[in-house]
């Protein structure tokens, strides 16, 4: 009897997934990402090897070197090449980074219908994974800041599949603000598919390891249903909190973070006092500002401040490229620019004091021989 029932839903959410997939709605990863996770799957992985596939990606190893270097990370000097950056973070979890990185970036260069709700969708999901790598910090949550930051990144790319295939009638449910668990009864009865089972579709056809997916799948259940101190239901309770709390930090509405921080914490049975509260509320700020200052898609027109805060302060990070040959200069400039970035150029070491003086630089990438990337810290 059971099975009769389950197996008419089945084909229709696959007879779904095959048009959306048909129609190009589906989120996916670059050529980067699924090259690592390759990679990654033999036994006698090289480093190096792995090194230089990320090196061609520049976008996506500034992130790297700024995730390894994150504050409240593994203690040590700061890293400054990608070799290093995986032997800190891990080559699994960096692989799983790159996946998340670059469906974002992937769906912010996709026209979609409703532009607006698309773009704030992928500012959800990045707001989410600054919030859940945050939580990793603390003391006793023994889960990966990088793992947790892929998980919340990918959580909901199902949303944008369905966002792009039904805009109209799925831009409403979203507005509805209803919880997850209804949100989701809601498209199987509207859509005839749920953006859960898109997600974890699209996260077992990239190789997605099993208790991570297993992680956001729970973290869309119902509240009791995510009770549990294994890791699983650990990461899931985290992914809760940070896609609930995401859109306080975008409009950085300092009292409502207080209030979900306050909530998050109690629920992972870590205590807090109400002075320690603004200091971390300041501190996660800070970290949304260093990732959605410069998002792929990010409008600086956008209202990102809180409520009668007055005008927020621009902050976009600057890149010192120094020595870099002038025949990928320009190719190099492009590709950052358009992903928000600042860029200045000088020829020589002997010009980077100088320039560091009169400008706010958050990375110098110097060239010699290949790229070697120093992070704020190490500069100084």
């Amino acid at each position: 009897m059971n099975d009769e029932s389950v197996v008419p839903d089945t084909l229709a959410e696959d007879s779904l997934l095959l048009q959306i997939r048909a129609l190009g709605h589906l989120p996916s990863p670059s050529s980067t990402a699924l090259r690592l996770y390759a990679l990654i799957q033999s036994e006698d992985v090289d480093l190096h090897k792995v090194a230089e596939v990320i090196k061609r990606d520049v976008a996506l190893t500034v992130r790297l070197i700024r995730m390894a270097n994150r504050p409240g990370g593994t203690p040590g000097r700061p890293v400054a090449s990608v070799e290093e950056g995986l032997m800190r973070i891990g080559l699994k979890t960096v692989a799983g980074l790159a996946v998340g990185l670059s469906v974002i970036d992937d769906a912010v260069a996709s026209s979609a219908p409703d532009a607006s709700a698309y773009l704030a969708l992928c500012r959800h999901s990045l707001a989410a994974a600054v919030l859940a790598e945050w939580m990793c910090d603390r003391p006793e949550i023994p889960v990966s800041a990088a793992d947790l930051f892929t998980c919340a990144l990918l959580a909901r790319i199902g949303q944008l599949a369905l966002l792009r295939f039904y805009p109209e009638p799925y831009s409403v449910l979203l507005r509805l603000n209803q919880n997850t668990h209804e949100l989701l009864d809601a498209e199987r009865e509207q859509l005839g598919i749920d953006h859960q089972a898109i997600t974890l579709a699209l996260l077992q056809e990239w190789g997605f390891p099993d208790p991570l997916t297993e992680a956001i799948r729970i973290s869309e259940a119902e509240p009791e249903l995510r009770v549990g101190n294994d890791r699983s239901h650990v990461m899931a309770q985290i992914l809760n909190f940070a896609w609930e709390a995401a859109p306080a930090l975008i409009s950085r509405h300092t009292e409502k973070i207080n209030g979900y921080l306050e909530h998050g914490l109690a629920l992972l049975g870590q205590s807090v006092s109400t002075e320690e509260l603004p200091g971390m509320v300041e501190d996660i700020i800070g970290h949304w500002q260093e990732w959605g200052s410069h998002t792929p898609g990010h409008d600086s027109s956008n209202k990102d401040i809180a409520p009668n805060s007055g005008e927020a302060e621009s902050v976009t990070t600057r890149l010192l490229l120094v020595g870099v040959p002038l025949a990928i200069r320009q190719s190099w400039e492009s590709t950052f620019a358009g992903r928000g970035y600042g860029v200045l150029n000088v020829d020589s070491w002997g010009a980077v004091t100088t320039q560091m003086t009169n400008e706010s630089v958050g990375f110098l990438i110097i060239w010699q021989d290949e790229p070697h990337i120093l992070g704020e810290q190490e500069k100084r």
